[in-house]
């Protein structure tokens, strides 16, 4: 895999507890409690006279764990993900009737399992039926840098309703940077859904819109055409700040792009890459319409809260007159 690598189903950072690490056709019964021999609410004793008795306790414990972990391979499940703890009885169990085991610390985590694979938790150790059952392709683990990954990979013949993006880097302000990019793009994808129509990015919208109301307010008369002016000119700070994270120079980036829009070229925005303006519907680069319109209604908003500010009072001190400087009473 790659810096940035995107893996079908779930992707767990741990390894299975037991012998067996790889499993096919998968059939996959999650727990939510631990699967360890049952233990008593309160405390107590127990009086053991000699050795046979002793053997007794123990084989009886043994024996009820394994006829549990029977049934639960005769259901047909050869995967099991437990939330909580698994004990050495049952981890030996399972390893003799061939079933992967699996442990999760998370509660959150054991959802996205359940959600990936189709299955229930069971907040019961007992045989699941198969509806509460789930199943995926493979079970298997890669080495991801220097971790070992557990990969539940759904496949493309059953369809994942999850699906894992491993980001990689070599620092965590790259991650981070990273995290953004990605949670930015989902959500661009998850907002296409609504409305899928699109504008020039590159801060093209951004100067269209201003070149429009420049015209607009100059045949408005009276006052009212500065103050349309000057919300004109706030458009300008997306390709300003374009410009200057781009190393451009801004005021010339702003010149150039007011020219383009004058000659009617509506698409014209910042090439970052080319270090000029240039049509950025050819060059592919999009800005989603909803994010501009609700970006555009919320400055809108803001302005106007502040123009509704008639005055401001200056809250001070509690506590009455302060005493002069030079100390004293104040008075004969």
């Amino acid at each position: 895999p790659g810096a940035t690598d995107m893996g079908r189903g779930m992707v767990l950072p741990r390894e299975p507890l037991g012998v067996l690490q790889r499993m096919d056709g998968a059939k996959i019964a999650v727990y939510g409690c631990p699967i360890d021999s049952t233990a008593t609410e309160t405390k107590g004793t127990v009086l053991i006279k000699s050795a046979e008795e002793l053997m007794n306790y123990t084989k009886s414990e043994e024996a009820q764990m394994e006829a549990t972990i029977k049934s639960i391979a005769d259901a047909g499940v050869n995967v099991v993900i437990c939330g909580q703890t698994i004990g050495e009885i049952a981890m030996h169990f399972l390893n003799r009737f061939g079933i992967l085991a699996l442990k999760t610390p998370s509660k959150f985590e054991l959802r996205r399992i359940c959600r990936t694979v189709g299955a229930n938790a069971l907040v019961r150790l007992e045989a699941p039926s198969a509806e509460d059952m789930g199943s995926c392709e493979t079970v298997y683990i890669r080495e991801i840098g220097s971790t070992k990954c557990t990969i539940l990979d759904r496949g493309d013949a059953i369809g994942s309703k999850v699906t894992t993006i491993v980001v990689r880097g070599s620092t965590g302000n790259i991650l981070d940077d990273l995290e953004r990019t990605i949670e930015d793009g989902v959500s661009v994808v998850k907002a296409m859904c609504t409305d899928a129509r699109f504008v020039a990015g590159g801060g093209a919208c951004e100067m269209a819109v201003a070149d429009a109301l420049h015209k607009f307010g100059a045949q408005q008369p009276g006052l009212d055409q500065y103050a349309i002016t000057k919300f004109a000119e706030s458009m300008e700070v997306v390709p300003r700040t374009l410009s200057d994270n781009a190393g451009l120079d801004a005021t010339n980036m702003i010149a150039n792009l007011y020219a383009g829009q004058n000659e009617g070229k509506r698409a014209t925005g910042i090439d970052i890459e080319a270090g000029e303006v240039g049509d950025m519907a050819k060059k592919g680069v999009y800005d989603l319409l909803a994010t501009k319109l609700q970006a555009f209604k919320l400055a809108s908003d803001a302005a106007i809260t502040v123009l509704r500010v008639d005055q401001i009072i200056m809250a001070k001190q509690a506590g009455g007159a302060k005493p002069p400087p030079g100390g004293g009473g104040g008075g004969d």
